[in-house]
């Protein structure tokens, strides 16, 4: 078995504290240091003699924004594989990570199982969702983003056409929920997520719900 390597970044000492204590009782793993911010997780990185296997990233830090030092980890050290670990759990959230980069995402609700095995899945396969976040997804999706090189997604439409948080809205919409519905899921207002609506009918150049959702289907963003 492989020896994995990890290191995580966190702005609460006691999550660190908490990973670091479920980590050390794992076999073959070992976590090499943590970082308060993406800062300090960059600088540290650059001075590292060997990089880790895997960098464990929350979103919501002091300091560069969660979303840039993901980017920056990408860039600088492509072989790394990045597994998000965040409070922020809704799809749009977990798209854009994946396509900025981000190889699985997890959610800090967690037990020691899942953990051990998000760790294991994300360095083996590259790619790693918990059951409870993939259900957000239609499968053509979900085999879209595991077949994506470094988690970003290459079909190139869903990235040209939509962000992520309009997929999202995509998909309710085709689940069959209305604008109301919607604006309670998202704490919009009904008349803000009728825009969006309207403007996804533009970007997408369909003229009404059902050729959206039929352009939807064909092109794998959701399930008939």
């Amino acid at each position: 078995m492989k020896h994995i390597n990890v290191v995580m970044a966190d702005d609460h000492v006691l999550v660190l504290e908490g990973f670091r204590m479920l980590i050390s009782k794992y076999r073959g793993i070992t976590l090499l240091f943590t970082a308060n911010n993406g800062e300090e997780l960059l600088k540290r990185m650059a001075q590292a003699d060997t990089l880790p296997d895997l960098v464990m990233l929350d979103l919501a830090m002091p300091g560069p924004p969660g979303m840039e030092t993901l980017v920056e980890l990408r860039s600088r050290f492509p072989s790394v594989k990045i597994l998000i670990v965040s409070t922020f759990t809704s799809s749009s959230h977990i798209l854009s990570s994946m396509r900025k980069g981000a190889n699985g995402y997890l959610s800090k609700d967690l037990d020691s199982v899942t953990l051990e095995q998000a760790i294991r899945q994300t360095v083996k396969t590259g790619f790693y969702l918990p059951e409870s976040l993939k259900s957000q997804f239609p499968p053509k999706m979900l085999k879209q983003l595991k077949e994506s090189d470094a988690g970003t997604s290459n079909t190139q439409h869903i990235q040209e056409l939509l962000t992520p948080f309009e997929i999202s809205i995509v998909v309710m919409i085709a689940n069959g929920k209305t604008s109301r519905e919607i604006s309670k899921e998202v704490q919009r207002t009904t008349r803000t997520v009728e825009g969006i609506r309207q403007r996804i009918l533009r970007k997408t150049g369909t003229s009404n719900t059902a050729e959206l959702i039929r352009k939807a289907v064909e092109t794998g963003w959701i399930e008939e």
